[in-house]
């Protein structure tokens, strides 16, 4: 029996589950109102392979904690909190305003109805939000992430990150090496909170004013120095475009200019979009808490 995968499905609604913990007996303990959940233990064999756990919440607000394995987590209704740790795991919110946190490895993380937030950690994760206005960080490593349906924040980090953010107006932040961003439906919003990038250029491949889209560098001006009145004047030392390709200047000097953007297909005129409001350098879009 040691050699068998592990299948545990929590089906009581407000459970909470944490896989793979000291040696002992199997323990439940569950609250009595469905609304919150207290703890569903698996105490077995240290020894057991980790390598196929599956477990499904219920409908109450659950707290699932993964293990080194593949685990397979699914939260179902309630707001519930994952965990994949490390592994390849395929992390599941169901309805509800879930936490997913990916953990080490290869995971595929599915926020499903409600206003999730969810962040890959370590590897190279596909993540989509579904339904909901969401909060979705890449985490470190090469991620696919797709917004969905309603008003996102979609932030990339270390990696060359492919981020679609679907129907709504959303935010989608630019990480530290060259990634690939589309906006889709919506007034979707680009964002930069760090200097240029050093790992590669990101590219915008459906930039379209006409649709109400943005480019904001409020957040990486101000961590740059920059006190300007937002005219042109003030911030052509820092910003222009070469091409197709936007580049920045984080001293303000004018002599320190690097790739950072590449707008597909568009020929950026800065000028015009400051004065119509397609480029923000002050007082700019939501910030990524």
């Amino acid at each position: 029996m040691k050699n068998l995968p592990m299948t545990l499905c929590a089906l009581i609604a407000g459970t909470a589950l944490v896989l793979g913990t000291a040696p002992g007996a199997f323990a439940a303990e569950t609250d009595p109102q469905p609304a919150k959940d207290k703890r569903v233990r698996d105490d077995s064999d240290p020894d057991l392979p980790q390598s196929s756990h599956t477990v499904h919440g219920g409908n109450g607000e659950d707290d699932l904690q993964g293990t080194d394995g593949s685990d397979i987590l699914t939260g179902e209704g309630g707001d519930d909190h994952i965990n994949g740790g490390d592994g390849d795991d395929e992390l599941t919110g169901g309805s509800g305003n879930d936490h997913i946190q990916g953990g080490a490895g290869n995971d595929k993380i599915n926020g499903g109805i409600g206003n999730d937030r969810m962040n890959g950690g370590e590897g190279n994760d596909t993540i989509r939000g579904g339904d909901g206005d969401d909060h979705i960080n890449a985490g470190d490593g090469d991620d696919h992430i797709f917004g969905g349906d309603g008003r996102d924040i979609l932030e990339a980090n270390p990696g060359k990150d492919e981020i679609q953010g679907g129907a709504g107006d959303d935010i989608i932040i630019g990480g530290e090496d060259g990634d690939d961003m589309r906006g889709n439906e919506g007034a979707d919003t680009f964002m930069w909170l760090t200097e240029h990038n050093t790992g590669g250029v990101d590219s915008i491949r459906d930039f379209d004013v006409r649709e109400g889209d943005k480019l904001d560098f409020t957040e990486m001006l101000a961590r740059h120095g920059y006190r300007g009145d937002g005219s042109w004047e003030s911030i052509k030392n820092r910003l222009r475009a070469k091409g197709s390709i936007i580049q920045y200047d984080p001293t303000g000097k004018g002599d320190a200019f690097a790739d950072l953007v590449e707008l597909k297909k568009v020929t950026p005129d800065l000028k015009k979009w400051l004065a119509s409001g397609n480029l923000i350098v002050v007082g700019g879009g939501k910030k990524a808490d």
